[in-house]
């Protein structure tokens, strides 16, 4: 059995194979499967449980529909008659959902683990076409990667819908959704897990009081993502009721809608965690204590809201506060509160910038794969955040939301999700390359399988750059600093002149990180890097 199926391998069959002393082996690599789409139609499959990707035809209708037999739906299908964690891979196309909820279609509904795998959000789009949540998830949790999920319409959860298990979901847009209630892109339930990594929330809407962009009622962890232009009548950008743990965010330009009472950014419920996130130009209303209120963060007494290392300035509070209502917690240090009326600030006060300007750019495009807002030079978030970096319990988060090493400058890192660089170079890909031949083969995203038997024996991977980089520094798994290239190409094993050194891939899941540098031998300023995760088999 491969390595990949072992892991597959659901808990709840995993641990009885073994008590009952079943040879892994037995299971062979036929076991866990990957499904590739190839048609855009939306049609359900023909046999589910056969391990075929066939989609089911009409009699006679075959010769006007378009090519290709395996659909997303089919393939959705097929993976839920599995025991196995499949995988699904989805080419770069528009998957509009047809079938209507009562004869069998509406959204993706996902009740076994699987393993979706897009060619990047900005190709492979997934439109629910306003028939239901666009992909809900009922059992033991999905695998996201690289797709744009937009045009869903719900009671709850527009977009995506995780009602169990742990979902990973990596580099997504989620826009264009709706939920009645709240989650217009993304519902977490109670005793679901989420974790949202390097993705955009945007252009999503709560006709009710629960999150225009997101609404988490289980555990919901949000990495170097930008959650922006949601709408709701209550809670624009977030509306957390379970456990909240927001690391290298932007939520910028949420509204609550409500002529009455409503908070923009987050409608804090429940324990929030936030380390370097920017809460900045959303717009609230109303000015009732006993109600949703304020431009940037509402706390409702008695809730636990640790913030650190964060800016919330520059928000709308209508009649409320404009920035912060309510108390953060005791350990809350090292944050920008631009208008503190509202605001209690316990103990640690004295690490505050309090009621000062941050100096923000506008949302943009500042490098990596979400919008930031970038502090001016003149800004006083710059280096005045904690100054020892984690394990320190008070530390920034490791890089940016750029993916940019902190800290920059001269040992305090920037408050806020974006760290300021003098050098404008980012890393924005990677590419498997024939080391024999020297020659590109394919781009590489997070979360994508290379299966050697079908590859050329001598491989390596070189960083795609975007501007001018003094050198690059490579890191393979638990090491750092395995490689670094001074001179473009660069690649994971070393060049001459674009003759690639072969790199030996063992099988597994393994992590590839590139990091520019200014200077030779990965010195100087850092500019943003790029990690991904990648399986070999």
């Amino acid at each position: 059995m491969s390595h990949v199926c072992a892991q597959s391998l659901p808990h709840r069959f995993r641990h009885r194979a073994m008590a009952a002393g079943v040879l892994l082996a037995l299971l062979s690599l036929s076991a866990c499967r990957t499904y590739r789409v190839d048609s855009v139609v939306d049609a359900p499959d023909a046999n589910p449980g056969d391990h075929v990707c066939a989609r089911a035809v009409a009699p006679g209708s075959e010769a006007g529909s378009p090519g290709g037999l395996c659909t997303l739906r089919a393939a959705v299908m097929e993976s839920n008659a599995s025991v196995w964690r499949d995988t699904i891979e989805v080419p770069a196309g528009l998957y509009r959902l047809t079938i209507p909820l009562n004869a069998g279609g509406g959204g993706l509904h996902i009740t076994d683990g699987v393993k979706i795998q897009g060619a990047g959000a900005a190709g492979t789009i997934i439109d629910g076409n306003r028939l239901d949540s666009v992909i809900y998830v009922d059992h033991e949790g999905l695998e996201l990667n690289h797709v744009t999920v937009q045009g869903g319409l719900q009671q709850f959860g527009g977009g995506l819908r995780l009602n169990a298990g742990t979902s990973e979901l990596s580099n997504l847009i989620l826009r264009d959704n709706e939920a009645f209630t709240g989650g217009g892109g993304l519902l977490v339930a109670d005793g679901a897990v989420g974790k949202l990594r390097r993705s955009t929330v945007t252009e999503n809407h709560a006709v009710g009081a629960f999150g225009g962009g997101i609404q988490n009622k289980g555990e919901l962890w949000v990495y170097d993502t930008t959650i922006s232009g949601n709408e709701s009548n209550r809670a624009g950008g977030i509306r957390n009721e379970g456990q909240l743990n927001l690391r290298n965010v932007t939520i910028s330009g949420n509204v609550a809608s409500s002529p009455e009472a409503g908070t923009g950014g987050i409608s804090q419920n429940g324990f929030a965690v936030l380390n370097n996130v920017t809460i900045t130009d959303n717009t609230g209303v109303g000015n009732n204590a006993a109600s949703f209120r304020g431009g940037g963060i509402q706390v409702v007494a008695g809730k636990t809201t640790v913030v650190k290392n964060s800016i919330i300035a520059g928000n709308h509070g209508g009649i409320g506060p404009n920035d912060c209502d309510g108390s953060l917690s005791g350990d809350s240090k090292y944050n920008l509160i631009g208008d503190t009326n509202g605001c209690t600030i316990p103990l640690y006060v004295s690490t505050f910038v309090l009621n000062a300007d941050p100096q923000l750019g506008a949302l943009a495009a500042n490098g990596g794969p979400t919008t930031t807002h970038m502090p001016t030079a003149a800004s006083p978030a710059i280096e005045v955040a904690y100054q020892f970096p984690p394990p320190a319990v008070d530390a920034c988060e490791a890089m940016d939301q750029r993916g940019v090493p902190r800290p920059q400058g001269n040992g305090h890192c920037d408050m806020g999700a974006a760290e300021r660089t003098s050098l404008n170079v980012f890393i924005t890909g990677f590419m498997l390359v024939d080391a024999a031949t020297n020659t590109d083969l394919i781009p590489l995203l997070h979360g994508d399988r290379l299966v050697l038997s079908s590859l050329p024996a001598q491989l390596s991977i070189r960083a795609v750059v975007s501007g001018a980089a003094g050198s690059v520094r490579f890191g393979y798994d638990s090491t750092p600093a395995i490689q670094t290239e001074n001179v473009a190409p660069y690649a994971l094993a070393g060049d001459t002149a674009g003759d690639y050194m072969p790199f030996s891939f063992n099988k597994g899941t393994h992590t590839v990180t590139a990091t520019p540098f200014a200077s030779s031998g990965g010195a100087g300023a850092a500019g943003g890097s790029l990690s991904i995760s990648i399986v070999v088999e």
